[in-house]
């Protein structure tokens, strides 16, 4: 397996913004070494998006932080309402994300009336060593609005016999068509492995 492998930006992502969220120094602290992580405005450069508009008098940017310090709460009150539509109904699953042996699934769940989605990544390694130090990146176009919840973990078991789960809100107020971007970087016996990629042919229940 290559020490290192990384897939650039699509020709298509000029109109997403940044790779929000990451985690804290106390989930991921390999990643303080790297300060494309740790500066959203490098992560924007590294992937050839440029910087947002100065006129915007809020970064379209949220990172994943502790419950304790979290803006909303995904599993109560907060950008999902106050309960009293019901609970969160599934639209769907599907895998976005399948690479040497890393498998990233997602499954889509709404409420009724709502176009905010409510999105649990689950990843899972098939192969033989386990995955260490795992950080998981999304990214929206402008339009959208993404908050990421902290992660369950940043290790993977080997063979499939364990997983990393991590929520994200992604508000549509206009409807618009999904696009999501992901960065994935993770150790691999020793080795630090780096992947941008595009989830592709998301399909429409999830925006319409």
């Amino acid at each position: 397996m290559p020490a290192t492998s990384s897939l650039g930006p699509s020709s298509s992502g000029g109109d997403i913004l940044d790779l929000l969220g990451g985690t804290s120094s106390t989930s991921a602290p390999a990643m303080n070494s790297n300060p494309a992580l740790n500066n959203p405005m490098d992560l924007l450069s590294s992937l050839g998006l440029g910087t947002a508009p100065t006129t915007t008098p809020t970064p379209n940017i949220m990172s994943a932080q502790p419950p304790s310090m979290m803006s909303y709460d995904f599993t109560g009150q907060g950008l999902l309402g106050d309960g009293t539509n019901g609970e969160a109904s599934s639209i769907l699953s599907m895998e976005g994300y399948n690479k040497n042996g890393l498998v990233i699934n997602f499954d889509f769940s709404r409420q009724p009336g709502s176009t905010d989605l409510t999105v649990t990544m689950t990843a899972v390694y098939n192969g033989s060593t386990e995955i260490t130090d795992f950080v998981f990146q999304a990214a929206v176009p402008k339009s959208f609005r993404l908050d990421l919840q902290p992660p369950s973990g940043n290790k993977i078991a080997a063979f499939g016999m364990g997983n990393v789960t991590q929520k994200m809100l992604i508000k549509n107020p206009n409807k618009q068509q999904l696009k999501l971007r992901l960065r994935l970087q993770y150790k691999l016996e020793g080795k630090t492995v780096s992947e941008i990629d595009d989830v592709k042919n998301i399909p429409e229940a999830t925006w319409n």
